[in-house]
């Protein structure tokens, strides 16, 4: 009896410490992510097209980076449209697609939102 109590309380403190991992390892990628998002705007909205390109590559590079454990921790597919939203946000602004850069972004905005909603603490995610 004292062996299954102790399986379960250590398993308990496993899953818990894995959701804990899990939400503060994705919280911090999307933080940071929002942040170069803020830069990119500013960067586009005052035309400095280059210093923006520069910006779609480091937030595509943060991604790459963080990219093995968000592929286990959020789901694949988001990750995935993330970065082609980046890589047409990147192409409208070389070829001067106002609409579809904003477009693009919207999208990524989006998708930056649903995983960090994602992660929130929430029955669902527990059981």
């Amino acid at each position: 009896m004292k062996q299954r109590l102790v399986i379960v309380i250590l398993m308990t403190a496993f899953s818990l410490a894995l959701c804990l991992f899990s939400l503060f390892y994705v919280r911090s990628s999307m933080a940071a992510l929002a942040e170069l998002r803020l830069t990119l705007e500013e960067q586009a909205d005052a035309g400095q097209t280059d210093e923006a390109q520069a910006t779609i590559a480091r937030m595509l590079n943060e991604i790459q980076a963080h990219g093995r454990w968000l592929e286990v921790l959020a789901p694949h597919d988001d990750l995935h449209e993330m970065r082609m939203q980046l890589t047409e946000a990147g192409t409208c602004l070389s070829i001067g697609d106002d609409d579809g850069y904003r477009e693009s972004i919207r999208l990524f905005n989006e998708l930056l939102d649903h995983l960090k909603t994602h992660e929130e603490p929430s029955l669902s995610n527990i059981l």
